[in-house]
């Protein structure tokens, strides 16, 4: 770990594991005052879509546990010179072997399947914001 920068785990309790971290701090500790302390915040909240089926409690968790952190970070981030680069899927592409953009479903909703609504809501935290710096990556499951 280079000595200029210091790596804080943000966890929702303190029993996370901190091997790889030298500080944590939890949610109910972090504030507009001293999110200030932090040039980069890294958002890769969000309930693990592999847990368990897709009930309609369980889509309710996978949409929830994105959107409230992201907007709970946008909020205490605010107007503060601090970069919030946020996790997002690639499940906004369906699977078919077309061409694939953000046009094709963003224009008509209705075509939306869970996945894509899932992702549509949960950048539209941030590119409805007014946040001055934030990066959204869109990541896959490589398997093999």
């Amino acid at each position: 770990m280079s000595t200029k920068h210091k790596l804080t785990l943000l966890s929702r309790t303190k029993k996370a594991d901190k091997k790889s971290y030298s500080h944590t701090t939890i949610w109910n500790e972090l504030n507009t005052s001293n999110i200030c302390n932090y040039e980069i915040v890294i958002n890769l909240c969000g309930y693990n879509i592999g847990q368990s089926r897709w009930s309609k409690s369980t889509k309710e968790t996978i949409i929830s546990s994105r959107i409230e952190p992201t907007q709970m970070l946008v909020y205490l981030i605010g107007d503060k010179d601090v970069w919030l680069i946020n996790a997002s899927a690639i499940g906004f592409y369906n699977f078919s072997k077309e061409a694939q953009d953000e046009s094709r479903y963003i224009a008509n909703t209705a075509k939306q399947g869970f996945s894509q609504k899932v992702v549509d809501k949960w950048e539209n935290v941030l590119t409805k914001s007014e946040l001055q710096k934030h990066t959204i990556l869109r990541f896959g499951v490589i398997i093999g």
